[in-house]
This record gives C-alpha cells, sequence and structure tokens, in this order.
C-alpha cells in the first residue's frame, strides 16, 4: 500500500463462529491515523465480538490484525461491573494504574531528593522514573481525563461521588 505508513488499525479478512453460528465473516477495514469510526449494527451483529478481537481478548477463527506500534489500545467492556465504593475519579485512574503507580513512585522519589540532592544513584533512579512517566502520558494525564469527562457532561468528583452499578 503506497499510504502504508499512515495505518493506524488494519484488519484483514477476520471471521469468528462459535459453533454452526457465524458472527464474523471475512471482515476487513482500515483505520488510518486521524480517521474516527463508529460501529453500528442490530444486537447480535457481532460488534462487541470484533472490538473483543481487536483488543486481543477473544480469537478469531481466521484473518489478522496490525496495530501500528505507536499506538494504544483500550476497551471497555459492556455491563462494566466496579466497586460502588469507588469515587469516579479512583474507577478512572483504575484505567490508568501504571500512570498512576510511577506517578506516586516519582514523588516519593522527588521528596527523597529534597533529602539527598548529591546521592547519585538516587538522581539515576529519579531520572529513569520520570522517563517512564513520561512515556505513559507524563503530567497531561490527569488534565486529559477531565477533558474528555466534562466533554462527557461528568465531572471529577474528588470527594464522596459514588457510582452505581
Amino acid at each position: 500500500m503506497l499510504f502504508g505508513h499512515l495505518e493506524m488499525l488494519h484488519i484483514s479478512r477476520r471471521s469468528k463462529s462459535y459453533g454452526i453460528t457465524t458472527i464474523l465473516d471475512d471482515v476487513s477495514f482500515v483505520l488510518n491515523r486521524g480517521e474516527r469510526a463508529g460501529l453500528v449494527g442490530v444486537n447480535g451483529a457481532g460488534k462487541t465480538t470484533l472490538l473483543r478481537i481487536i483488543a486481543d481478548i477473544e480469537q478469531s477463527d481466521a484473518g489478522f490484525a496490525r496495530l501500528d506500534a505507536r499506538a494504544s489500545l483500550g476497551y471497555l467492556p459492556q455491563g462494566l461491573k466496579h466497586d460502588e465504593k469507588l469515587t469516579l475519579a479512583e474507577l478512572v485512574r483504575e484505567g490508568v494504574r501504571a500512570w498512576f503507580h510511577v506517578k506516586r513512585e516519582l514523588d516519593e522519589l522527588a521528596a527523597r531528593l529534597e533529602m539527598e540532592a548529591s546521592n547519585v544513584n538516587l538522581v539515576q533512579t529519579y531520572t529513569g522514573t520520570l522517563a517512564r512517566f513520561e512515556e505513559l502520558g507524563g503530567y497531561d494525564v490527569e488534565t486529559r481525563i477531565e477533558n474528555v469527562l466534562r466533554g462527557l457532561g461528568l465531572t471529577m468528583c474528588r470527594a464522596d461521588c459514588r457510582l452505581r452499578n
């Protein structure tokens, strides 16, 4: 393909059956960088199955998928079950758990550096942790979460907002 370097997601000839019932039959498409797509169909048409296959949660019977190495893929299942004790902020942070842990580690290292600024090993550890933090989205992650929630008409509850299953 002449413009292959623009491909973000390439699905080719994906098929899936459960017993004698074919759910997906020879599905192919390309999603290029910057494009947006909607998946529309009647109940039972295979939308969730296709998304689960793309997210590598389920295996197809045939075909292949290629995701650009620089792209990231997330999947939020239907009927999300969650702990009702979690606030919206806590639930959203579950989706970026690795980022949250690295941020906490970075904060702890920064506090230690205030006391031990001349500790070369600590400085190197901090530098490596900072690089991991930036790879995971850095300081923009919380702002991006808040912008997405605001776009959905929601706000981050910092106190006692609870979600109900």
